[in-house]
């Protein structure tokens, strides 16, 4: 079994008032745990979180920590929740 993650949860997981964040973090919490198998999302996806965090929110910060849900991050030991796939005209 494998998920694919939208939009959505990456922003309700990043925002505290959203009124599904405590579900995402449910959710994140156990697709880090392998619950649900690989966890798949795409370029598109990435780019509409960081759009919604950067233009609806006007938080660089939730927009950067946006961004390591999706790429992870070496130095600060965070790994990538999902793998990133690139849409494009082969996976149409």
């Amino acid at each position: 079994m494998s998920i694919f993650l939208d939009t959505g949860v990456y922003v309700a997981f990043v925002n505290k008032k959203d009124k599904d964040h405590d579900r995402a973090l449910v959710l994140m919490k156990e697709l880090a745990s392998g619950k649900y198998g690989p966890g798949y999302t795409s370029d598109y996806v990435l780019d509409e979180t960081l759009t919604v965090s950067l233009v609806g929110r006007r938080r660089v910060d939730k927009a950067v920590n946006a961004g390591l849900l999706f790429l992870g991050s070496k130095e600060d030991k965070i790994p990538a929740l999902a793998r990133l796939i690139k849409v494009d005209e082969g996976t149409i």
